[in-house]
């Protein structure tokens, strides 16, 4: 029998349902069976990582990033200008909107013809056919005439974009999504090895796993960091410009810390126990590339970056854009890897 982390519940590996370690939804693939239980598995999955999810479904849209198990993008759902509820496909494709078409003609006092069609635009040459066939009986002129007649009125094409009222936006989803980063930094760290599960079991990590169970802070357990690390555009070389980076390791001074990259988008610097673990000599990590799906525990150049991250502290958002700029990149460069065409008007608030 295991002992649930989160809940020190007892309960069977061999039947558990497995947890992501990654979320599933970020394109994580690798996953625990004998550190959570399927309880605490199912609550937080709702409660902590959909928020954290649902922050970056427009991300996951855009590109169309599928799951970790394959499953297909996010579909995106809101309104359009009609009020009606609409969606929004992967790719950031819309649908079309069409109302009732319109095909007639009528006469005027003076005996002047008149011409309306309204309809979607693959339908309109049928329709014209069609009412150049009634004419031509009416009028007994051919159809041809008619049809030639009919070039220069005025067709009204109601296969148009949708409009859906949805603001675009990405986000670690707030507190809880804070707590879902922390629950995937805890099974990174206690999947390596018997003695780091018993660390993340121990009194040590008890602030930490509080923090995911229940949104107990007592002390500051994590924050947002605007740094861009100099090693960052070498492993978007080998994980593309949207990878998830996830980095548990001993700090000299504050003890075992995360260090988070979603999407390459926003970091965060997790405080998982404020004692070192000493049987952690170098680090542990994960990334993922979810473009192509692929993901790796071996990726040389991990150790300079946690150099750097030991030698630089967080940093808050700085009045030259750097991240935006940094983020305006990624997605140019994404846009190349998928063939997308995503451009971002910014709103200045």
């Amino acid at each position: 029998m295991e002992s649930c982390l989160f809940c020190a519940s007892q309960f069977d590996s061999k039947t558990n349902k497995p947890e992501h370690v990654l979320l599933n939804a970020f394109g994580g693939k690798v996953t625990v069976r004998n550190l959570i239980c399927s309880d605490c598995n199912g609550r937080l999955g709702g409660e902590i990582d959909r928020p954290l999810a649902e922050g970056f479904e427009f991300l996951r849209n855009m590109f169309s990033l599928k799951k970790g198990d394959g499953q297909s993008p996010p579909t995106i759902v809101g309104r359009s200008d009609d009020g009606r509820q609409r969606r929004l496909k992967p790719g950031l494709v819309v649908n079309s909107r069409t109302v009732d078409p319109v095909s007639r003609y009528f006469y005027d006092k003076e005996g002047n013809r008149h011409i309306e069609i309204k309809g979607h635009e693959k339908a309109i040459p049928s329709m014209k056919s069609k009412l150049a066939e009634e004419i031509s009986s009416k009028e007994g002129r051919s159809k041809e005439e008619i049809l030639s007649s009919m070039e220069d009125i005025e067709v009204i094409q109601t296969s148009e974009l949708e409009y859906i009222e949805k603001t675009m936006s990405f986000n670690s989803g707030g507190v809880e999504g804070m707590r879902s980063l922390m629950k995937s930094s805890i099974l990174l760290f206690a999947r390596q090895s018997r003695a780091a599960r018993s660390f993340a079991a121990s009194p040590f990590m008890k602030n930490a796993r509080k923090f995911v169970s229940d949104g107990s802070e007592e002390q500051d357990l994590w924050w947002y960091d605007h740094h861009i690390p100099p090693q960052i555009p070498q492993l978007s070389e080998l994980f593309g410009p949207l990878f998830n980076l996830f980095v548990v390791f001993n700090h000299p001074r504050r003890g075992l810390m995360a260090y988070i990259r979603t999407y390459n988008i926003g970091a965060m610097r997790l405080q998982l126990s404020q004692k070192k673990f000493p049987g952690l000599h170098v680090h542990v990590h994960l990334v993922s590339n979810p473009i192509d799906r692929d993901w790796s525990e071996n990726v040389e150049g991990i150790d300079d970056l946690v150099d750097w991250v030991i030698a630089n502290g967080p940093k808050p958002p700085q009045e030259d854009k750097t991240a935006t700029r940094h983020m305006d990149h990624m997605i140019m460069e994404a846009n190349q890897i998928t063939g997308s065409n995503v451009q971002i008007n910014r709103k200045v608030v």
